[in-house]
């Protein structure tokens, strides 16, 4: 649209092109727009500017961003649960499209696991031990019965950690 003498025509804050303004506060011709122009694009990854969850993705219209930058680019319906679109980064803020890929649940926490960022050892909100815990259980001579009732856990996780069969990172 061309700009014409007309008070409700305005320039996108995004594109540049003009649009027919509906209401007064409306500054980008579309919602691909509004979204785009909400990003900062960096030389790595474009992170996103505007709301984000407690776990820091994006928040575009109560959907995740990258989802939401995905479908904008590649016309992909994404309603099916079971598509993931992952991020090769790791940024959860990150809505560049070369750093995204879909995939399964299962391909997710895959990647999760060999890239060594899960809720793994003290990292997982439910663990009773810390690194330096595991580390102090591996070398005591103490019996299993002392060293479970010292931290907390049962005789046969004490077992586990000195065999080396749980917290294997350590």
């Amino acid at each position: 649209m061309t700009k014409l003498n007309n008070p409700r025509t305005k320039e996108c804050n995004y594109c540049g092109d003009y649009f027919a303004q509906v209401y007064a506060t409306k500054s980008f011709c579309s919602q691909f727009c509004r979204f785009w122009a909400k990003v900062s694009y960096g030389k790595n990854c474009w992170e996103w500017n505007a709301g984000k969850d407690p776990k820091g993705y994006g928040q575009f219209e109560n959907k995740h961003a990258h989802r939401t930058a995905w479908l904008y680019t590649y016309q992909t319906n994404l309603d099916d649960p079971t598509i993931f679109v992952c991020h090769k980064c790791d940024n959860t803020g990150c809505v560049k499209l070369s750093h995204l890929w879909l995939g399964s649940a299962s391909e997710n926490n895959k990647d999760t696991q060999k890239k060594k960022r899960g809720a793994i050892g003290e990292r997982n909100g439910r663990a009773k031990l810390s690194n330096n815990d595991v580390l102090a259980i591996r070398q005591s001579s103490l019996p299993y019965l002392v060293l479970s009732c010292r931290y907390g856990v049962t005789e046969f996780h004490i077992y586990q950690i000195r065999s080396r069969r749980c917290w294997k990172h350590i």
